[in-house]
């Protein structure tokens, strides 16, 4: 005989919030730029890294099509690389998230993205991401 067949989950209970984690360009080195005595959130991109970040944001916008909310960290590196994306995206407005700085715990992020339409695409560039286990489809690695 075999396994039962799941039942088919309807339409409503089909719909998944698309989440983009979007890595900054390259940025300016990080010791020669602390050398500066400037705080490292004022890195900038290079310029070769907003040439590559242009392309890129040329190629996601073919691959996704639309992104409806892109949130970045205010640090400069990852504003500069959102506001390429947003260019690509028929200039969408960029809102900066605190929850995306460097030292933030994932789970403050979670509860701002359970507010948003759980049909949406989302682009969000910053650090918090990108570390190691941080990214899980229920939350369970962001303490939830």
């Amino acid at each position: 005989m075999g396994m039962p067949r799941p039942p088919r989950p309807s339409r409503v209970n089909s719909l998944r919030m698309k989440l983009l984690v979007i890595r900054h360009a390259p940025a300016e080195d990080a010791a020669a730029f602390a050398s500066s005595g400037q705080d490292d959130a004022l890195r900038p991109l290079t310029p070769a890294g907003k040439r590559k970040m242009k392309k890129a944001a040329a190629g996601l916008r073919r691959v996704v099509g639309r992104i409806e909310c892109l949130a970045s960290s205010p640090y400069r590196r990852a504003l500069q690389t959102a506001r390429i994306l947003a260019r690509k995206f028929d200039d969408l407005e960029v809102e900066q998230r605190e929850e995306l700085v460097p030292g933030r715990r994932p789970a403050a992020l979670l509860r701002w993205l359970k507010g948003l339409d759980s049909a949406a695409v989302v682009g969000v560039v910053g650090w918090t991401l990108h570390r190691p286990g941080a990214v899980s489809s229920r939350g369970a690695a962001w303490g939830e």
